[in-house]
């Protein structure tokens, strides 16, 4: 742990979801609000409850006929100040709200499989990765290019709009740069899949994996830093206003927060998968569970939560056993996987390929 660090702890905790929280992301508008998506197919947008330091759930969104996997935030144009919210889900759709209405202002089709990576870009353009391991550009309403060349699941998207270069990560372990709709570099170094893609600056971002270890790249090619501290598949990462510090969530139980280059702060949660974090504008952080509990945590006092919110977090977190069968892995038996070795083993008929179950 960094020397000095400053402690983040619970500033609230937000219950509202049935099921897994899987996305989050900040808002334009209102100032300070966040989104989040459920496998209990909603998406809600909660905005700041100054008195009580906590937020408050103002529009709860459906359009999804199946888990919602991920959202990001479309800037504002003309015709939407406040911007839009797009949302993927596991009934291969984008839905497309605005902050006015509880249903879709029009559906993106194209995918063939769950939509669960998607970054925005200027000008209304919207980047998609799919299980079915292609990404899609969209522009309004339009499908404008697909890019193929990964040989698995796109996990991972964003966009860099200065450059008009895009970034895809995915289940075959390496990252692909695109420009223009072709692949122009193949990022190779992680032993697993990838799983998160974070922007630091215009020619270095960040890459987070099922092998534990976070990246930092530049986009010429070059690994420039790797991360160790997690124990565990890593499935979000995010980076702080300043770009230079970040944390990271994963099956570890574990949010993580990186300053300096060092792991400065360990937060363990009482939930299996820790799926998703964003990083609000005020450095506050927001954490997205398997429990469908949204955390909050702060490192101002003002925003810190009360004593008693505390020492219930603890309990909560004191209660949260970990089997010494299963450990991180939840209800997954870890003495009855089977090896790499059944990867290519065939099912019960020549389309089927018997996989080791994943946490997805």
């Amino acid at each position: 742990m960094a020397s000095g660090a400053t402690r983040y702890r619970l500033s609230c905790s937000l219950p509202g979801h049935e099921l897994d929280v899987r996305g989050l992301v900040c808002c334009l508008y209102p100032p300070g609000a966040f989104v989040s998506v459920s496998r209990d197919r909603t998406t809600r947008l909660w905005v700041p409850d100054s008195p009580n330091r906590g937020f408050t759930e103002m529009h709860c969104m459906s359009g999804h006929s199946n888990f919602v996997s991920c959202v990001c935030i479309i800037p504002s144009s003309d015709m939407y100040p406040h911007g839009l919210i797009a949302t993927g889900g596991n009934d291969h759709n984008i839905c497309i709200f605005s902050l006015e209405s509880p249903a879709p202002l029009y559906v993106l089709k194209g995918h063939k499989n769950t939509v669960c990576s998607l970054s925005s870009g200027k000008f209304g353009t919207l980047l998609s990765g799919s299980w079915d391991t292609t990404a899609k550009v969209w522009l309004n309403d339009k499908c404008m290019m697909t890019l193929q060349g990964h040989t698995a699941a796109v996990w991972a998207v964003k966009i860099l709009p200065e450059q008009g270069l895009m970034l895809t990560g995915s289940a075959d372990k390496t990252i692909k740069l695109w420009k223009a709709g072709r692949c122009e570099r193949t990022f190779s170094g992680h032993e697993d899949c990838v799983r998160g893609l974070a922007i630091l600056s215009e020619t270095e971002f960040l890459s987070c994996a099922n092998d534990a270890s976070i990246r930092k790249w530049q986009i010429t090619g070059e690994c420039l830093e790797v991360f160790y501290g997690h124990t565990n598949y890593i499935y979000s990462i995010s980076v702080f206003p300043n770009c230079k510090d970040f944390v990271t969530t994963g099956e570890d139980r574990s949010l993580r927060i990186w300053k300096h280059g060092e792991c400065a702060q360990t937060i363990r949660l009482p939930a299996q998968s820790i799926w998703c974090c964003c990083v609000l504008n005020n450095g506050d952080i927001v954490v997205g569970a398997s429990d469908g509990i949204i955390r909050v945590f702060t490192e101002s006092e003002d925003r810190t939560a009360n004593a008693e919110e505390i020492k219930a977090f603890e309990r909560e977190l004191s209660q949260a056993t970990i089997d010494s069968k299963t450990g991180d892995l939840g209800d997954i038996n870890a003495e009855q996987l089977p090896g790499r070795e059944h990867l290519n083993e065939p099912g019960p008929n020549p389309e089927h390929i018997e996989v080791p179950r994943l946490r997805v």
